[in-house]
């Protein structure tokens, strides 16, 4: 957890440094990280901004399915 509006750029980017740690902890090669459309346009932003930093990133807008059950 971390204090402050999900979608301010420095919570953003510490989550993406975080999970990408994660990610080199277990020996994975990409980190995968899916964000609703508020988040999504902060993380991308950030990964255009610093290409070399985030090439290893992959950042998917979650798809938000309604089913009738």
């Amino acid at each position: 957890m971390t204090p402050g509006s999900p979608t301010e750029f420095s919570i953003v980017y510490t989550v993406m440094k975080q999970a990408q740690a994660m990610t080199n902890l277990l020996g994975q090669r990409d980190t995968v990280l899916t964000f609703d459309l508020a988040i999504y346009v902060k993380a991308k932003e950030l990964q255009w901004r610093q290409l070399d930093e985030f090439n290893d990133i992959v950042i998917r807008l979650r798809a938000i399915v309604e089913c009738d059950y």
